[in-house]
């Protein structure tokens, strides 16, 4: 009679458990919150999940002479896309000197 007694107790501790794991949510590792320069998206070496339509491409050379990081080129690519493009959210770079101007649909 005790064992039953344990063996009930035991599933309802672990039916109790089971309940509390799958009613917490799970953080998902595979997302990144995106980064912004001057109220704009820019999305480096990676792309939206949201849909998006490509409207256009700029292009950002270097003087060859100074040392440049990432953020001193993502923020000319966002200055560039400012000048050129009326109206867009983000900036998408991939590779090269190239970044591809992007509206979310």
């Amino acid at each position: 009679m005790k064992n039953l007694i344990y063996f009930s107790a035991a599933i309802i501790i672990i039916a109790a458990f089971s309940l509390f794991i799958s009613a917490v949510p799970i953080a998902d590792d595979n997302m990144a919150k995106v980064s912004q320069i001057k109220g704009v998206d820019v999305y480096l070496m990676s792309t939206p999940q949201r849909e998006y339509d490509i409207i256009g491409e700029v292009k950002v050379s270097d003087s060859g002479f100074t040392q440049q990081y990432i953020d001193d080129w993502a923020a000319k690519y966002v200055k560039k896309a400012v000048k050129e493009f009326n109206k867009f959210d983000a900036i998408l770079y991939k590779e090269g000197k190239i970044a591809s101007v992007i509206r979310y649909k």
